[in-house]
């Protein structure tokens, strides 16, 4: 379908998905939070400014009103610590991140970090701090940008993807290791008319550059679209893949329903779609004797049924009738909005 590349391809302008950078490479040997700044996090930057004309690094907006702050929430305790330049590293770098303050100030500090390190480079760098979108070159127009809600990189890549095709660049790169964003992207390929997209995918030996834009002309444009919402739907942060059963036929049973939502992404088809993978979800992949039309009567079901078997099948099915639609609702929001880069993309449905 595609070749996978070990040589860094030829951009204009490269997008960090900046929980990469925070997340992977750990801070040994640093006694501040400034030495971290400048012998971590900037030289990961600092090692690309050179290689495009412009970088943009997107970090997490925490909020605790979405799926994720549940999700977070069960990862259990952590190391909280004010970020200040001078304040000491904590030991345990994996639970001081857990603790969503403690992200929100690192987020917001490296930001400003940044901004200083590269304020005389020529490379044009966009950061995300908060909902607002920041520019080492003051005249930038980061009207299509901000101000933002998205509470993860992974959507709000694509607005800075969206911006610098506006902008006239059509040779671009993701760095991240979120398979979301590789499933976005994909979507994203024909609906924005991008010459090249390539991910920096994965870490060590398995790391590699995606052409997106190949995988994207494989698939063709009704398909990329589809896969969007069958993503959303098994196999994306909030959601497991189906219990004992490969995506790709999963994918080939309900293709007409994702079709649908990627050809008329709005709250009409998005409830007329999931009455049917809802029922997809209960007889086909789960419990074939079954008379019930929804994932929540299925639940009631089994649970007051005897049979242990049909107990584990309670435990896989992959979630509630609401949680759904509303997974759904954010991905007709990306497909629809997000991908057309309208003014709407700024802020994602409530509770998404």
């Amino acid at each position: 379908m595609c070749v996978i590349v070990t040589e860094i391809p030829d951009v204009d302008v490269i997008i960090f998905d900046g929980a990469v950078n925070v997340n992977i490479p750990k801070p040994r040997f640093c006694k501040t939070f400034e030495d971290y700044s400048k012998q971590v996090f900037f030289p990961h930057i600092n090692n690309y400014l050179k290689s495009c004309s412009r970088i943009d690094v997107i970090l997490d907006k925490i909020r605790q009103d979405r799926f994720k702050a549940t999700t977070r929430g069960k990862r259990g305790k952590g190391i909280r610590r004010r970020v200040q330049t001078d304040s000491t590293i904590p030991s345990n770098w994996e639970l001081f991140l857990r603790i969503d303050d403690s992200k929100t100030e690192l987020f917001a500090y490296l930001a400003e970090q940044l901004l200083t390190l590269t304020a005389s480079v020529q490379t044009t760098v966009v950061l995300t701090k908060g909902s607002e979108e920041v520019c080492n070159k003051p005249d930038k127009n980061n009207g299509n940008l901000s101000p933002c809600n998205h509470e993860e990189a992974d959507t709000r890549i694509l607005l800075h993807v969206a911006d610098a095709v506006k902008s006239g660049m059509h040779n671009i790169m993701i760095r991240t290791v979120d398979t979301d964003v590789v499933v976005i992207a994909v979507s994203a390929v024909h609906k924005l008319n991008i010459t090249s997209l390539w991910i920096a995918f994965a870490v060590g030996i398995n790391f590699r550059y995606i052409p997106v834009h190949e995988i994207a002309l494989f698939m063709e444009p009704y398909k990329s679209y589809a896969l969007l919402f069958f993503h959303a739907f098994s196999g994306c942060d909030q959601i497991s893949s189906y219990s004992n059963h490969e995506n790709k036929t999963s994918f080939d049973a309900v293709t007409k329903d994702f079709k649908l939502l990627s050809n008329k992404p709005n709250e009409y088809s998005v409830n007329e779609a999931a009455l049917h993978i809802e029922r997809f979800v209960v007889f086909i992949m789960y419990d074939r004797t079954s008379e019930c039309l929804g994932v929540d009567a299925t639940r009631k079901d089994l649970f007051t049924r005897k049979d242990d078997l049909l107990k584990i099948f309670l435990q896989a099915l992959p979630h509630f009738t609401n949680t759904l639609r509303e997974l759904l609702s954010k991905h007709d929001f990306v497909g629809d909005k997000l991908l057309l880069n309208s003014k709407e993309h700024h802020h994602l449905p409530s509770g998404v």
